[in-house]
């Protein structure tokens, strides 16, 4: 792009203007004594909308209220940056939570660099933006991570507790066949199967009535049959066929649930006896 149109472009104040507004972002010039510590401010009309001043004040009087409502623990933290940037005059940026005297406390990040210097006084220029919005989406994401953390180490107490119990425990799921997946087990309902965690999980689809002694199977079938959707659950005692075929008493009780994928799936608790 040629010059010409960039200062066309760039140079129009209007434009610019519209910029700021839709950023929420509002500009200032502020001039402070060194010595005493007064200070003046100019500020834009978007920056008295941020500052909540309907009219723009004495220079005094503007920077005595934006100064007065900067949250306390950060009045030294912006003093040393006013100073390092009459020291170095380097750009600095700062993010602090001020008192508005309509809407209470927002967070703003401000950034600027010394313009002039004339003995004592240094004038700096820079910007004023609300990022209340940037801070509590910040803080929703913490907080969800948080959550996300908590969530994980549920599980793993979870999953110690599900390994650790003496009881079998399994979840899964009946295919369109009749057949079933497996979808967890703990290693008490694998031993009362009779097999190892390797060839348990190696099996993939099971055919349920292998799983039952031919004697039982018709009395299972049908309690099975009664369970249809979530929430139902149902006592059961048979004998169980082990992976070598041969019984093995246990008691326990069927349910229908959510895991925490959102799948409803079958839930057996149950106790070798």
């Amino acid at each position: 792009m040629e010059t010409g149109a960039e200062t066309r472009l760039f140079g129009d104040p209007e434009w610019i203007r519209d910029i700021l507004d839709t950023g929420n972002t509002g500009l200032w010039s502020i001039v402070f004594d060194m010595k005493t510590g007064d200070g003046k401010m100019i500020a834009s009309t978007t920056m008295l909308e941020l500052l909540g001043l309907d009219e723009h004040p004495s220079p005094k009087a503007c920077y005595a209220h934006w100064f007065s409502r900067i949250d306390p623990a950060s009045v030294a933290y912006i003093r040393d940056c006013v100073a390092q940037m009459a020291e170095t005059g380097r750009f600095m940026e700062v993010t602090y939570p001020w008192r508005h005297p309509a809407v209470g406390e927002m967070h703003v990040r401000c950034g600027g660099k010394l313009f002039s210097r004339q003995g004592d006084e240094i004038e700096l220029r820079g910007y004023h933006q609300n990022i209340s919005e940037l801070v509590q989406l910040q803080r929703d994401n913490i907080r969800k991570e948080r959550e996300l953390e908590e969530i994980g180490r549920e599980k793993e107490r979870y999953n110690a507790l599900f390994e650790s119990v003496m009881c079998g425990i399994v979840q899964y799921r009946l295919l369109a066949n009749g057949r079933g997946v497996f979808k967890s087990a703990n290693s008490e309902a694998i031993r009362i199967f009779g097999y190892t965690p390797e060839a348990f999980w190696a099996v993939g689809e099971w055919n349920l009535e292998d799983l039952v002694a031919p004697e039982d199977w018709e009395d299972i079938r049908r309690e099975i049959s009664r369970l249809e959707k979530v929430g139902d659950s149902s006592p059961f005692e048979y004998r169980l066929r082990k992976r070598d075929g041969s019984p093995c008493w246990i008691i326990g009780r069927a349910e229908i649930l959510v895991d925490e994928e959102g799948e409803a799936v079958f839930r057996s608790v149950f106790l070798d006896i």
